[in-house]
């Protein structure tokens, strides 16, 4: 029969193999980094939204000290703005976490219409 002309030679064969191999080390090289960086970037993001926390209540902390020592209302201005600085935070976190994500061309409060053509499709 024809052989020898029709037939892959083992070294087409190897050399085949070798390439697959190496191009399936090189995936498995590629796919190692976008884990590595996903997890770096998560990483990121909760000391992103933990810092915009305590600086919030720390913020407000100082400011309300601040008023108290100014003002000699003890703990009352203290008390009031830490508590805003706490909601702050929050508000913080919720935006960082993309609970509250406004959109281009959206307002916070302003609801968007399914049925209404103007509205601009994101």
């Amino acid at each position: 029969m024809n052989e020898g002309k029709n037939d892959p030679s083992l070294e087409d064969l190897s050399a085949k193999l070798g390439a697959l191999k190496a191009e399936r080390d090189l995936e498995a090289q590629r796919r190692k980094a976008k884990d590595e960086a996903s997890r770096k970037s998560g990483l990121g993001a909760a000391w992103k939204i933990s810092s915009e926390l305590v600086g919030a209540v720390i913020v407000g902390s100082a400011i309300g000290y601040g008023l108290d020592y100014a003002f000699g209302t003890s703990p009352l201005m203290l008390i009031v703005f830490v508590l805003m600085g706490c909601a702050a935070g929050i508000l913080n976190v919720f935006r960082a976490a993309g609970v509250f994500s406004y959109g281009p061309g959206r307002r916070p409060g302003s609801q968007r219409s399914d049925t209404d053509p103007k509205d601009p499709v994101e």
